[in-house]
């Protein structure tokens, strides 16, 4: 993933809400999303709504985060839901996994 496009988003664009807009958000903002939230070059990266977060865990989402599921491509992969669940702000910074924990970017230099 290290040599796709990125492009840092606006700070004050609502990531999330806008998801679904590539006019908005494009490809080169969602390649950052996804290393800013420690996607692999094998993940994709999906929204989760309130009601499906809801349905999902049985519980509200954290107040001030929106969610995020990191979707493993590889075939034959499992997602398990919680070590695939990332929250960030609603600018896609500041992500923190299921349980609340800082994630950690890894670079290979």
């Amino acid at each position: 993933m290290n040599n796709l496009p990125i492009q840092e988003p606006p700070a004050d664009l609502k990531i999330q809400k806008y998801w679904r807009d590539h006019n908005k958000v494009t490809d080169e903002m969602a390649n950052w999303l996804k290393v800013n939230c420690g996607c692999k070059e094998y993940h994709g990266i999906k929204d989760v709504s309130k009601t499906r977060h809801r349905m999902m865990f049985d519980k509200v989402r954290p107040k001030g985060y929106v969610c995020w599921m990191k979707v493993d491509l590889r075939p034959g992969a499992m997602n398990v839901f919680k070590d695939n669940i990332i929250y960030t702000d609603k600018y896609g910074r500041n992500p923190v996994d299921f349980d609340m924990n800082p994630i950690v970017i890894e670079t290979t230099e």
